[in-house]
C-alpha cells in the first residue's frame, strides 16, 4: 500500500487527534481522581503526556524523530 502526501497528513492528523484525546482523558482521570481539586491542570496535563507518550511504541523510527512525529498542544 502506497500513501501519498495528502494521505500521510491525514494520518498524521488522526494520530495527533487520537493522542491528544488519550492524553485530555487521562487528565481529567487525575483531576477527578484528586476529588476535583483545581489549580493541577499543567502537572495533570504533563503527567498524562508522559504517560500517554510512554505507551508509543516507535515502527521503524528514532527516537528523535518520533518525539516530533506529532505535535503537542499547550494546556488549554
Amino acid at each position: 500500500m502506497v500513501i501519498n502526501d495528502s494521505g500521510r497528513e491525514d494520518l498524521h492528523n488522526l494520530l495527533a487527534q487520537f493522542i491528544e484525546r488519550k492524553i485530555r482523558t487521562r487528565a481529567h482521570e487525575l483531576y477527578e481522581a484528586r476529588g476535583k481539586a483545581g489549580g493541577y491542570a499543567l502537572e495533570d496535563w504533563l503527567r498524562s503526556e508522559a504517560e500517554v507518550w510512554g505507551q508509543v511504541k516507535p515502527v521503524g523510527r528514532s527516537e528523535a524523530e518520533c518525539s516530533q512525529a506529532v505535535p503537542r498542544r499547550a494546556v488549554s
